[in-house]
């Protein structure tokens, strides 16, 4: 969040301009290879985490205006 608050911050009230981030797709982060870390071993807990996490940043991105 600190990269987009300065970001912000520097954009400003400039009508030109837009402060923007970018997220990782969920289906990117659904390969295997991100998967395979011996940390989940059922793909519901996987999914049930990672939609928990998106809806978190969501929120903060909100709440940064």
């Amino acid at each position: 969040m600190a990269h987009y608050r300065f970001l912000h911050q520097a954009v400003g009230d400039d009508p030109q301009a837009v402060a923007k981030q970018t997220l990782s797709s969920t289906c990117m982060l659904m390969y295997r290879s991100f998967r395979r870390n011996g940390v989940y071993q059922e793909l519901d807990a996987y999914c049930d985490d990672l939609a928990q996490v998106y809806v978190q940043a969501l929120h903060a991105f909100y709440a940064q205006g």
